[in-house]
Parts: C-alpha cells; structure tokens; sequence
C-alpha cells in the first residue's frame, strides 16, 4: 500500500520563462503535488508530529520557485523534487506544474515528473 501526502492547485508567482517578457513580471504557475509517504503512524496517533507539515512543503516550493526563477517549468519540477527529497523523508514526489495563459488556446501548458527515494540517494552517492 502507498499512501500520498496531496497538494493540489498550489498557485505560485514567479519569475519563470524563456523570452525577455517573461523575465520582467512575476508569473502564475500552478503546482499539483503527490508525497509518496506512509501515513499509518500519523493515522493511529492523530499527531501532527508522525506526519509531514503541509504548509512547510508549500513554502518550501514556493522559496524554491522565487530563488530559482528558472527557466523552464522543466527546471523548476526537477529542483523542486530534489529539494524536498533533500529535506523530508519520503519514498518518491510527483509533481505537476502547469503555466496558464502562455498558448493562446491553451488553457494550460506544463509537465509532470516523478522523482524517487532511490533515485536521490543515487544520484549523491554517485551511482547515477
């Protein structure tokens, strides 16, 4: 069984994009996110403390964003990924971020990736 931490429609402004006029003003970008994450201990003791803090799993994509300013969206998923690999313990992070109001008629333009435990702990070992 995989249990999953969810945030969905976590809006962003940040600077993010390719051309000039993307460079200029911040942007919306909207992030969907999946923690793979047993939650088994936080659902028997009802303790905040056996689970992952919600609101600093937001912050810190939205610190990552803003210090970032990446870009492409690609960029942004995978470093976003990382740093909460980095900083939580969980077993794989899939995340979705979508730009809206890039394709005229598109109402959304974006990525998703999934990056795992395994992967992270490789990728520093330098078995990658």
């Amino acid at each position: 069984m995989v249990d999953k931490i969810i945030i969905e429609g976590l809006e962003l402004n940040t600077v993010i994009g390719v051309y000039d006029w993307e460079r200029v003003d911040p942007q919306r970008v909207f992030v969907d996110l999946e923690l793979d994450y047993s939650l088994e201990k936080a659902g028997v003791s009802d303790q905040v403390a056996d689970t992952i803090d919600y609101a600093a799993i937001a912050q810190l994509v939205d610190e990552t964003a803003k210090e970032l300013k990446p870009e492409l969206v690609e960029s942004l998923a995978h470093h976003t990924c990382l740093r909460i690999l980095k900083s939580y313990p969980v077993d794989a992070v899939s995340i979705k971020i979508t730009k809206p109001d890039i394709l005229d008629r598109a109402k959304n333009v974006g990525v998703q990736v999934r990056r795992t435990r395994l992967w992270f702990e490789e990728l520093h070992l330098g078995k990658q």
